[in-house]
């Protein structure tokens, strides 16, 4: 059964909206709506599942656990930053 993440990232203004599927062992790329942010940008990444940022917090903030595709390492990024590469994993605004 697969773990499946449903949530709405809705960042910026307008055109900077997302609203993206996670689902576990599907593929995304790193691409954080924050141009300054750049550490990991345009990484290909497996999803693994969601984390907590900061543990040892009861209401810390969440991220996604992630492997990522090019040396295989583990890491965390926020929800916001995945693109989905399958097309039906982007869902419509509403």
């Amino acid at each position: 059964m697969k773990e499946e993440i449903i949530l709405i990232c809705m960042t910026g203004v307008g055109a900077n909206a997302r609203r993206v599927r996670i689902v576990k062992g599907h593929e995304y790329i790193v691409s954080p709506i924050d141009p300054k942010n750049v550490k990991n940008r345009d990484r290909h990444v497996i999803a693994l599942g969601a984390a907590l940022n900061k543990p040892g917090q009861e209401n810390g903030d969440y991220g996604c656990r992630v492997r990522f595709n090019d040396n295989n390492g583990i890491g965390k990024v926020e929800f916001g930053a995945l693109v989905p590469v399958n097309p039906e994993d982007l869902l419509p605004i509403e």
